[in-house]
């Protein structure tokens, strides 16, 4: 089956890089290989392609970046996954909303025609509000851009149901027709994901796989 008449799907991580999500990252880098080999071995029809961004708190440093753009080699996104830097926090709340408001095709670069899909890990509730360069952001600003940029949000809360907290990530969601998954163990975190997408797609889902 030619590139050209697979399906092409997009998946750009946005991680929460905060002290508290150690176990969920190194979740996520044990899991994914194996998760992407299953699922691209009984979904053949699918063309694959991973991006990779994080974000912390605004008083952190580096308090949210754009690491890796759409790239089709799952060993680039494990030399990135590989480089995260996990720190800082301060109060509970983080800055999701600026990375949420900021992601575009300069920063993800998207492949034309492609199903985008924002996979959005995190385990505590984001600031209502927040300023960055002269500028403030807050759910309305995300959904804009979400909505502009044709990329759907897949929410997984890890661990206890603290990422919608202030029901912040259920209505950016459910304005993007996303979806929110909740109380995730941080070692299914790969799995939960592509059965998400399976399951949008009626693909095969990667829990279901035999070897």
């Amino acid at each position: 089956m030619s590139t050209e008449r697979k399906m092409l799907i997009d998946v750009y991580f946005l991680i929460d890089t905060t002290g508290s999500m150690r176990n969920a990252i190194t979740g996520v880098k044990n899991e994914i290989s194996g998760v992407v080999s299953t699922f691209l071995r009984d979904n053949p029809e699918v063309d694959l392609a991973y991006g990779l961004g994080q974000y912390r708190d605004i008083t952190d440093p580096n308090a949210f970046s754009f690491d890796q753009k759409i790239n089709t080699d799952i060993n680039v996104l494990l030399s990135t996954l590989g480089g995260l830097s996990v720190y800082g926090g301060g109060d509970w709340p983080e800055d999701q909303v600026i990375p949420l408001s900021l992601i575009n095709h300069t920063e993800a670069g998207w492949r034309p025609g492609s199903l985008r899909l924002l996979a959005w890990y995190g385990d505590a509730p984001g600031h209502a509000t927040r300023d960055y360069k002269n500028v403030t952001y807050d759910s309305t600003t995300a959904i804009d851009n979400l909505l502009n940029g044709n990329v759907i949000p897949i929410a997984l809360s890890v661990g206890n149901n603290e990422l919608n907290k202030n029901n912040q990530a259920q209505t950016i969601v459910d304005a993007t027709s996303g979806r929110y998954v909740s109380d995730v163990n941080y070692n299914m975190l790969c799995t939960t994901l592509f059965d998400e997408i399976s399951e949008r797609l009626h693909l095969n889902p990667v829990s279901a796989a035999t070897v």
